[in-house]
């Protein structure tokens, strides 16, 4: 059952439990999620990592690891500072690494954060009638669209996001905040109703992007 308060939980809590995202991780993929977030890496037990071939198999702690992608230049953060989000990570992530999963992940997690504020404007220092966004851009047109697949999918399954779930379309997904549906009421009785979060996938090259 989602845990019944408005304090968020942590992100691997959200991502990997039943009633949250339902996902299971890769070590690699919980380190990165963990260095973004501020959550210690375990020192202690390591798991096997390999080349892009699979092959050279080597065991590092999740601490080792991080370590080791910022000697080899693939990472600007060398460790974790607990308690500290990174307002900007960069990493060089091939093919077939799990990007999009990631993002899908972090997306997820951040509108279910905004959602819990209640009202975020508020809380933000926005005024009430501005929408929230959260842009994902991607190489092209169909980058965007297979992440737009992905996070929609985690949307739909996980029952959180279902009383505010809003429109959706190929290329966005709306949300409403309980303060929307305080003000204006629900989009599933109205479809008139005003959703201020919005999630947007778009091409790097697409017109009004920077707008």
């Amino acid at each position: 059952a989602t845990p019944m308060s408005n304090k968020p939980v942590g992100p691997l809590e959200f991502i990997e439990s039943d009633w949250g995202l339902r996902m299971k991780l890769y070590p690699v993929q919980r380190v990165i999620i963990k260095a973004h977030y501020g959550i210690p890496l375990d020192d202690t037990t390591p798991f096997t990592i390999t080349n892009w071939k699979r092959e050279n198999p080597r065991q590092m702690t999740e601490k080792e690891y991080l370590a080791y992608l910022y000697s080899e230049g693939r990472s600007n953060i060398k460790e974790v500072i607990p308690g500290k989000q990174l307002p900007k990570m960069c990493l060089s992530l091939g093919r077939r690494s799990g990007k999009t999963s990631l993002a899908a992940c972090i997306f997820g997690y951040e509108t279910y954060k905004l959602i819990l504020k209640g009202d975020p404007q508020k809380y933000y220092g926005l005024p009430a009638t501005n929408n929230i966004q959260l842009i994902a851009v991607a190489t092209d047109k169909d980058q965007a669209g297979l992440l737009y697949q992905e996070v929609s999918g985690h949307f739909r399954s996980c029952n959180f996001f279902a009383p505010y779930t809003a429109n959706n379309t190929q290329s966005y997904a709306r949300f409403q905040t309980p303060e929307d549906v305080a003000k204006y009421g629900s989009y599933a009785d109205n479809q008139g109703a005003k959703a201020t979060i919005k999630v947007t996938f778009r091409s790097c090259v697409a017109k009004g992007l920077r707008g």
